[in-house]
């Protein structure tokens, strides 16, 4: 009985294409978050240098 279901479950290819894209997509978003996590700390330390230097420039700092 099951035999039968589990071959043509297994024959079945409909939804391997979108398992796929589904795969790349969650890949993808993984190495986006990594890179702007990254990123993001690189472009807060450096406005945190300009800040500095503006503040010094104008006396409150």
């Amino acid at each position: 009985m099951l035999k039968p279901i589990a071959h043509r479950i297994s024959r079945d290819e409909r939804g391997i294409a979108a398992t796929e894209y589904a795969l790349i997509a969650s890949l993808i978003a993984v190495a986006a978050a990594g890179a702007f996590a990254s990123l993001g700390s690189e472009v807060g330390s450096h406005y945190d240098g300009i800040d500095a230097a503006v503040r010094g420039a104008d006396g409150q700092g």
